[in-house]
């Protein structure tokens, strides 16, 4: 896969996992117990392994702009 399309799929990702978060956990009571344990518990899992992914590809960035030169 291209360098520069690997980014744009991990922040949709983020930015969809995201949404899905808000909105089920915000319905979190209209919702059937089956729906939000899948829809939101499960989708935590994915949020945090999706962050995890774009943290570690942006680390270079990240370093050099919050820990280098202090």
């Amino acid at each position: 896969m291209p360098k520069n399309k690997t980014p744009k799929i991990v922040n949709t990702a983020l930015l969809l996992l995201l949404i899905n978060q808000v909105v089920t956990g915000m319905l979190g009571m209209k919702l059937s117990t089956t729906f939000f344990e899948w829809g939101h518990r499960r989708a935590a899992w994915l949020l945090i392994t999706a962050a995890a992914v774009h943290l570690a590809m942006n680390w270079n960035w990240i370093k050099a702009n919050y820990f280098e030169g202090k």
